[in-house]
């Protein structure tokens, strides 16, 4: 079951063309967007408010799927 608050690691590098997950993990901590890390590194536990907020002005034209 999904949870449509916390965004997934592909969703992550769908969104940020990364494919790298250490250069998403940097990426995450410049801009201060609390994740955790699960097995294997995985990244996980951001929430779409925190990225939403940390990007806000960076791209104005950042279109989320739920057209928000």
């Amino acid at each position: 079951m999904s949870n449509p608050h916390i965004m997934t690691e592909e969703d992550l590098f769908q969104d940020t063309g990364f494919s790298s997950r250490v250069k998403l993990q940097r990426w995450l901590d410049e801009r201060h967007i609390p994740y955790h890390t699960g097995r294997g590194g995985r990244i996980c536990g951001v929430t779409v408010q925190s990225y939403r907020a940390a990007n806000d002005d960076e791209d104005p034209d950042l279109v989320f799927a739920d057209g928000a």
